[in-house]
């Protein structure tokens, strides 16, 4: 199968760009020729799929400091050439922002399959807002972009995207869910809990701090269970958004007596996250904002049962291990009726470390490859 993607991989980067790197990287072990569309990626990154994993990278853009509109004409232009040139049996964009899906749609229609991994609802939500008001440009670009998403088969990494979208009366009308969306690094997970990192923290949490990652509620619920049973120690791995929410963060932490519950141990990445991670007890999540969390199924992996929000991204972990609550209270009960019991959370942590064991980067890029065999043969029966 041939296979033109449309992607910005970064290992470095957010989590979908995270996601494109390693499914790129285990596709080619399915035998699928890869063509490759970078956008904005680090020359590093480029090189060393080049090199290392026999990907054809067909064509490096660079749009960080261009007009959108006029880069999705020239990603258009480019696209439309390497399909008159290459035997491509489907093009896919590895995200559903409209820098990505508006050239494949443009030069794909009618001639070629064309998908699109759907891996947020913020992109593609058209009364987002960045400022006070809505930007009619960005709104007529998202709705042009649900518009050709809605004809073809989409796949999403998570049912939440689409309760999401509903909730602003868009969606999508032909899409399923990946079989596993993300795969984890079992490697440097099972020499962390070989080597029985000591448990120095009753919480961890782990993402960037801002305020619709819950980290204010946070705070309130360590508090609480520091007043109504003990005092305890938060472990936070994540880098603050901004240098103001930091000074917010660290004066209410000031204000509740909490300097010495709160360790803040900064972004960490490979061995070092998952050993720090795993020197917790419980996890912690009390964001708003996600679809599919890569937090929780980390601490998942670790064997650290979860507490967060009864929100659509915490369905997805169909999982005794996966405790979800609806206000601060039960939060707080149910953290120190946790505590109170090693027992029952050495029970939840063997469950939680079943639960992930199909996550692995060979089943993520089995499940998309999945994904182009049943857009395949979608369109074809149109």
């Amino acid at each position: 199968m041939k296979v033109l993607i449309v992607a910005s991989p970064n290992i470095r980067g957010r989590g979908g760009q995270i996601r494109s790197y390693y499914i790129l990287k285990h596709l080619t072990k399915l035998l699928v020729d890869t063509y490759l569309i970078a956008i904005d990626t680090p020359r590093d990154v480029i090189n060393e799929l080049r090199r290392d994993n026999n990907i054809n990278i067909i064509s490096e853009q660079s749009c960080n400091k261009s007009h959108i509109d006029l880069c999705i004409v020239k990603i258009a232009h480019t696209i439309n050439e390497l399909i008159n040139k290459l035997d491509i049996d489907i093009a896919v964009s590895h995200s559903e922002h409209p820098l990505f899906v508006l050239p494949i749609y443009f030069s794909s229609r009618n001639r070629v399959p064309w998908t699109v991994i759907v891996q947020s609802h913020m992109y593609i939500n058209p009364l987002l807002r960045y400022g006070k008001y809505i930007s009619v440009a960005r709104f007529l670009r998202t709705k042009a972009a649900l518009w050709a998403m809605n004809r073809t088969y989409v796949h999403l990494v998570s049912d939440a995207i689409q309760h999401e979208l509903i909730k602003v009366s868009s969606g999508f009308r032909h899409y399923d869910v990946l079989d596993v969306p993300i795969g984890l690094e079992f490697d440097l997970i099972d020499h962390c809990l070989r080597s029985n990192q000591p448990k120095m923290y009753d919480l961890a949490f782990m993402g960037v701090l801002s305020t619709e990652k819950g980290i204010y509620d946070l705070l309130y619920i360590v508090y609480e269970v520091s007043r109504k049973y003990k005092p305890i120690k938060a472990l936070l791995l994540g880098d603050f958004v901004s240098a103001d929410h930091r000074d917010k963060f660290m004066s209410i932490v000031e204000k509740l007596g909490l300097k010495k519950s709160i360790i803040l141990a900064g972004f960490k990445t490979g061995l070092d996250k998952y050993c720090e991670l795993s020197r917790a007890r419980l996890f912690i999540f009390p964001s708003y904002v996600d679809v599919y969390s890569i937090s929780i199924l980390e601490a998942l992996s670790v064997g650290l049962p979860v507490i967060t929000w009864d929100l659509p991204y915490a369905r997805q972990f169909k999982n005794d291990a996966v405790i979800r609550v609806k206000n601060r209270s039960e939060f707080v009960n149910t953290l120190i009726t946790l505590l109170k019991n090693q027992e029952h959370i050495e029970r939840l942590s063997n469950e939680a470390r079943r639960f992930t064991i199909k996550y692995t980067w060979s089943n993520a890029a089995y499940s998309e490859y999945k994904a182009f065999i049943k857009t395949i043969s979608w369109w074809y029966r149109q």
